[in-house]
């Protein structure tokens, strides 16, 4: 049995944070342990920013949580054309350029899909066990 859950964001500072606590409600309401939340919120807290950061053109940003019996996907839709790279972080930078390489190590695989009118939906897999239902 899948769950989905669907959130539309306005790229604006607060997308982020929002995103974070979607990601909480809908995992708690999921029965999904705690620390898996904590890793879910961190990515997806990095696939929202990196879309904030690198479509800001884009009307929206959507977030979609999909629940199967092992596994949770993580997916950031934007109407932006670049893809993300995992490059080494700049040096000087504490902040900046580290999103991938933490999406890279929380993530069982993570990917990028092209949607054929220019954007992308940039997406990661993480391995929850089999889920408690309600």
């Amino acid at each position: 049995m899948e769950q989905h859950a669907t959130l539309k964001l306005v790229p604006e500072l607060r997308a982020a944070r929002a995103a974070r606590a979607f990601t909480a409600q809908t995992l708690a309401r999921w029965n999904l342990p705690a620390e898996r939340v904590e890793v879910a919120q961190l990515v997806v807290s990095e696939l929202v920013t990196n879309a904030l950061r690198h479509a800001p053109h884009s009307p929206t940003v959507t977030l979609q949580l999909v629940l199967t019996d092992d596994c949770m996907r993580v997916l950031v839709s934007d109407a932006g054309p670049g893809e993300p790279e995992q490059s080494e972080p700049e040096p000087d930078s504490d902040v900046s350029g580290r999103g991938i390489w933490i999406v890279d190590a929380f993530t069982d695989r993570w990917g990028t899909e092209r949607d054929g009118r220019g954007g992308k939906t940039v997406w990661g897999e993480l391995r929850v066990g089999a889920a408690t239902r309600p």
